[in-house]
């Protein structure tokens, strides 16, 4: 798959992922089932584990763990957040020190 579609998939992926949406007629909001959740997630970090290793640049690789820490804070996984906020900080040293936290 080119590169510019696995971005624009996994991307997809990702917003799925978290999509809230409106249902009845209230306007009641939900968010998919737990296990959809997962599912989704897993095939994104799939993709986001494909799209690392063909990335060209130390920096895009960085880029991509950083954003992977950010998802592992956001889904309450501090520990395994900083590894890989470390990870990427020895790819590019230019990103900032402190780790992802959780929203």
């Amino acid at each position: 798959m080119p590169v510019p579609v696995r971005n624009a998939y996994t991307a997809a992926l990702h917003n799925a992922a978290l999509q809230v949406r409106r249902v009845e007629r209230f306007g009641r909001r939900t968010t998919r089932s737990s296990v959809e959740r997962v599912r989704l997630t897993a095939v994104w970090l799939q993709h986001l584990d494909q799209l690392e290793a063909d990335a060209v640049t130390p920096s895009r690789r960085a880029f991509l763990v950083e954003v992977r820490s950010s998802t592992l804070a956001m889904w309450g996984f501090p520990l395994d957040a900083g590894a890989e906020h470390a990870r990427a900080r020895a790819l590019d040293p230019g990103l900032p020190a402190a780790a992802p936290r959780e929203p």
